[in-house]
């Protein structure tokens, strides 16, 4: 996009206002601001897209414009090549490189992610969807690989990427990233699994570095303080704590949070993290009936509930709502440092559950490594969100799932 003094005006604007979105989060961006940023006003937004949603729609298409120039770029970078399976993974890890932290990165983040504040975004969010798809196909064809295994990367990517957004450079990060694709792509190069020890056996020994705190008894005024801002999480996002409404709310000086949680910070890590254990589903509790998983396909439709997303008066998932919540939190803690221990915690948790639940309830039916139980983790939180893009119904769901088992892992 122009951004010197040759730029137009709607040209300035728009550029502006992706970089706004990218760097305040789709919340936050206002007419006002992308006005004085592209040395404007609000007035000049309206004159040349009309309204606030008409210039969203205006930054949509031009994002998606300017995704399908990245990739076609990228795509010509790797035709030609042949690549073994760790060379493959190490190019995959490469491209999310790319993307994290970038405006285009994060800007699509934004919008998958938080799409809520972003009425009828979902067209152009599947569209953009369906671009990444056609890509992966076209750079698995070329490196003689499944084309049909591109919908499955997609949707892990969707996932990894917004992780990567608040974490990449960290070492251990870098590392589990890497093991996690080397595991996910071990299929398209003849492999069942990447490593024979894994990396996330030891992390799991790491997991007290960035320990929460223990539950707090809710008939306390620390305990009545988590639940209300976890329940407001739930309802309204990441965004909507503030001290002084919880307080209220809670009917207790602003002043009793700090002094019971030390900070806002510690407060709302405790928040976000209950919010996130509210209604941990039987599919990967291990001290659930295992005769609702004792068949591939009864593990398929217990697990399938916890990605199928909301329809009329059918809630979400509890895995669409964590997904969500996950990448939230990774996007926030761009603007909020002090968040990033708990995304730290999450990315190095994943497949914690899953991995349980393989050694107990769907033993003999879906048997996983810790480093399978971390990518099979990481992808089905992005098809979580995949599903709710393109309202996806049970049986596409559970289909999907058993051939993931099938032949991806």
């Amino acid at each position: 996009m122009k951004t010197d003094e040759k730029a137009t005006l709607s040209e300035r604007l728009v550029s502006c206002g992706l970089e706004v979105i990218a760097s305040n989060g789709l919340e936050h961006m206002s007419l006002r601001a992308v006005g004085s940023a592209a040395g404007s006003t609000t007035a000049g937004i309206v004159h040349h897209f009309g309204d606030k949603a008409g210039f969203v729609r205006a930054l949509m298409e031009a994002g998606f414009q300017a995704e399908r120039d990245w990739h076609a770029g990228m795509a010509q970078r790797i035709e030609g090549a042949e690549l073994g399976h760790l060379d493959f993974a190490e190019w995959v890890a490469w491209y999310v490189d790319q993307r994290a932290g970038s405006t285009m990165g994060l800007f699509w983040s934004e919008l998958l992610f938080k799409s809520r504040f972003a009425p009828r975004s979902q067209e152009a969010i599947a569209r953009w969807h369906e671009l990444r798809i056609r890509f992966w196909e076209t750079v698995l064809a070329a490196n003689g690989r499944r084309r049909d295994f591109a919908p499955y990367l997609v949707s892990y990517l969707c996932m990894e990427e917004v992780c990567a957004h608040a974490l990449a450079g960290d070492i251990y990060y870098e590392l589990f990233k890497r093991e996690s694709l080397r595991t996910v792509t071990a299929v398209l190069f003849g492999h069942r699994s990447a490593a024979d020890r894994s990396l996330s056996e030891w992390s799991d020994r790491r997991l007290p570095r960035y320990a929460m705190h223990a539950v707090i008894e809710g008939d306390t005024l620390p305990g009545r303080l988590i639940e209300l801002a976890a329940k407001e999480v739930l309802e309204h996002g990441i965004r909507s704590l503030n001290q002084r409404v919880l307080a209220k709310k809670a009917g207790v000086s602003a002043s009793m949070i700090i002094y019971h949680f030390g900070s806002m910070a510690a407060f709302e890590n405790q928040a976000i993290w209950r919010a996130m254990a509210i209604g941990v589903p039987d599919a990967t509790n291990p001290e659930a009936d295992p005769a609702n998983t004792s068949t591939l396909d009864k593990w398929a439709a217990m697990v399938g509930q916890t990605i199928l997303p909301a329809k009329d008066e059918r809630k979400a998932g509890f895995y669409c709502g964590y997904a969500r919540m996950t990448g939230e939190v990774a996007l926030l803690s761009r603007r909020k440092p002090e968040l990033l221990p708990l995304i730290e915690h999450l990315r190095t948790l994943e497949g914690w559950a899953s991995f349980g639940a393989s050694q107990t309830i769907w033993k003999g039916v879906v048997n996983l490594t810790r480093n399978q139980a971390a990518a099979f983790a990481i992808w089905v939180k992005g098809q979580a969100i995949v599903n709710e893009i393109h309202s996806t119904e049970a049986d596409d769901i559970e289909k999907r799932l058993k051939k993931f088992i099938r032949e991806v892992l």
